[in-house]
């Protein structure tokens, strides 16, 4: 891998531009092989003209571990405060990023990075990405999550706060995905995901690994045509093969 990315980074030569919108406003704009990257207003010094690199590298490893890439470049936007981010994106406060189609939008990333998790952040949505793309935005939301959760590492945070074990009586998929996509404060989210993460480790065991599950989720896929199934990885029964 560090050659190939070594060659991305001489080859992806990165250009720098002021760009101004009469809808958006100044900007300023980085190119990657992969990546459109904007900050809204004038960029600071520092971390934002590492974002390529970051990014670059995430795809690399992503697209090695799911065995994909994708079709368009992604564009990144860097908001420069927390409220301009919730105004823009209708996303709460303590969302650390979203993302829509091919575009993700963040908070500021100095932000992040005093946080320690702009890295982790930038999986976490770009792997969203790669699975629409695999599955043709067919996968059940918390599975979705789930998966952003284990390739960004966010999944082992999750494990170290609350433990490994999973509920014995789980919430059903419609309240998960209720409060992953409505969610109301920092707790009921984080345990949401961390619901979520729980029944993806139980589907690892009874799908013999990550990359069966991944065969199903590019089965899925091809079935575009079709309705996707009620319950198509079996939430209802998860838990009964993965005890405390």
């Amino acid at each position: 891998m560090g050659i190939r990315f070594a060659f991305l980074r001489v080859s992806a030569i990165i250009w720098l531009l002021n760009y101004v919108s009469p809808s958006m406003g100044a900007a300023e704009m980085l190119y990657s092989s992969h990546f459109i990257i904007r900050y809204e207003g004038d960029a600071p010094e520092g971390v934002f003209y590492q974002l390529p690199e970051i990014l670059e590298e995430a795809y690399e490893i992503l697209s090695q571990e799911l065995g994909s890439s994708l079709t368009n470049p992604v564009e990144v936007k860097v908001y420069r405060t927390t409220r301009s981010f919730t105004q823009s994106t209708g996303k709460p406060w303590w969302i650390a990023a979203t993302h829509e189609g091919s575009r993700i939008e963040i908070q500021p990333i100095e932000l992040l990075r005093k946080r320690g998790t702009l890295p982790s952040t930038l999986r976490h949505e770009l792997t969203h990405i790669f699975v629409n793309k695999i599955s043709q935005s067919r996968c059940p939301l918390w599975l979705n999550e789930a998966l952003a959760l284990h390739f960004s590492g966010e999944g082992l945070r999750l494990v170290r706060k609350y433990g490994g074990r999973v509920f014995k009586n789980p919430p059903t998929p419609e309240i998960i995905q209720e409060t992953l996509e409505n969610p109301k404060d920092p707790l009921s989210s984080e345990q949401a995901y961390w619901q979520a993460y729980g029944a993806f480790q139980c589907l690892l065991k009874r799908q013999e690994g990550l990359k069966r599950l991944l065969y199903e989720l590019e089965e899925l896929g091809r079935k575009s045509g079709t309705s996707v199934p009620e319950d198509p990885f079996w939430w209802g029964d998860l838990f009964m093969s993965c005890k405390e």
